[in-house]
Parts: structure tokens; C-alpha cells; sequence
């Protein structure tokens, strides 16, 4: 690599954040989850080690810390949200990292509430293109923030519940625990 190359790649990783992250075991499996001086970052499915995670978060972050007691709020909200007894997330969220399309998809997301799905179409619709549903579901496979920004409340037109970033037993465990019932959706 030459020093010109070097120096790119230094300027590029100065403009990435650093994170403090820290994990939980959940219904769905243990969660990894991280936060930047703006707001959750990263909620990531999947990872059983905090190597495995950091190597991961290394692509998105300068520098990568675990920090559980300074966390405890956002792990608190996780664990509230999987016993019922919390249905929405006060941690704000950082998405920085995402394109104009995927941050609107992901803010009218945001506002799809506990226990209710909408479909791909619709919220596609909703944004004023209506033959976008594919790209819909695009940019919720982008959501960096999942479960926070509950994209695992948007099915298919038909009541299936199409694809997930955490993958589609995930997806259904959600959808169970927020007590929805594949059986079609209203306002297709």
C-alpha cells in the first residue's frame, strides 16, 4: 500500500465513530449492541464473542470498547422490551452511516408501533413510491439498528413475514412476542 493510500484510508477511519458496545441474552438469542456520541449504533444478531463483535464493529468504528455499566440504560430497555414490559425505545439512535432512502424508510419505520405490522407496499406507498416495495425491503436489510427501529414489523401484503436481518425464526419470535398473528395486513 503506498503512503497516498495510507493516508486515504487514515482520513476515512477519522471519520468513523467510536463505539462502546455490550451484549445481552435475549429470546431471540444473545444481541450485541453498540453506542456512539450520538446514539445507539449497532444492534447486531448472531455474534457469540466479543472478538467476533469488535472485529465487525472495526469496519464501522475508529476504536471499539465494551463498557456494560455504561450501557446499562440501553441494556435495560432491551431486557424491558422482551419481559412486556416496555413497548417502545427512548435511546436515541445514530444512523450516519445510512443514505438519504434508508434513513426515510428507516424514520416512518420508527413510527409503526408495538403489536402493529404494515407491509412493504404499503409503507412504499406511503413514501411516495409506490412500485418500491423491493426497495423497501432493501433499506430495512440496511437498518443498523434493529428491533429499535422495529423493521421486523413489516411484512408482506399477504401476512407473510418476508425477510430479516437476524432472519426469519427471529423475525416470527418478535412478531410473537408483540402478539401479532400471520393473518394478512390491513391498507395493503
Amino acid at each position: 500500500m503506498s503512503n497516498r493510500d495510507r493516508l486515504r484510508v487514515g482520513f476515512a477511519r477519522a471519520d468513523l465513530p467510536s463505539v462502546r458496545f455490550s451484549s445481552l441474552r435475549s429470546p431471540v438469542g444473545q444481541i450485541f449492541f453498540s453506542m456512539s456520541d450520538c446514539g445507539l449504533y449497532d444492534v447486531t444478531f448472531g455474534v457469540r464473542r466479543d472478538a467476533e463483535y469488535r472485529r465487525l464493529m472495526g469496519r464501522r468504528a475508529h476504536k471499539v470498547w465494551r463498557d456494560d455499566d455504561g450501557l446499562r440504560d440501553v441494556h435495560d430497555e432491551f431486557v424491558a422490551y422482551f419481559s412486556g414490559h416496555s413497548f417502545t425505545f427512548l435511546v436515541p439512535t445514530d444512523l450516519r452511516g445510512v443514505t438519504p432512502f434508508v434513513g426515510k424508510v428507516l424514520r416512518m419505520v420508527k413510527a409503526v408501533s408495538f403489536g402493529s405490522v404494515t407491509s412493504y407496499g404499503l409503507l412504499a406507498r406511503q413514501l411516495g413510491h409506490p412500485r418500491a416495495g423491493r426497495a423497501v425491503g432493501s433499506a430495512l436489510g440496511r437498518n443498523p439498528v434493529p428491533i429499535v427501529i422495529p423493521c421486523h414489523r413489516i411484512v408482506r401484503s399477504t401476512g407473510e413475514v418476508g425477510g430479516y436481518i437476524g432472519g426469519n425464526l427471529v423475525k416470527r419470535a418478535l412478531l410473537d412476542i408483540e402478539g401479532y398473528r400471520a393473518s394478512g395486513v390491513r391498507g395493503r
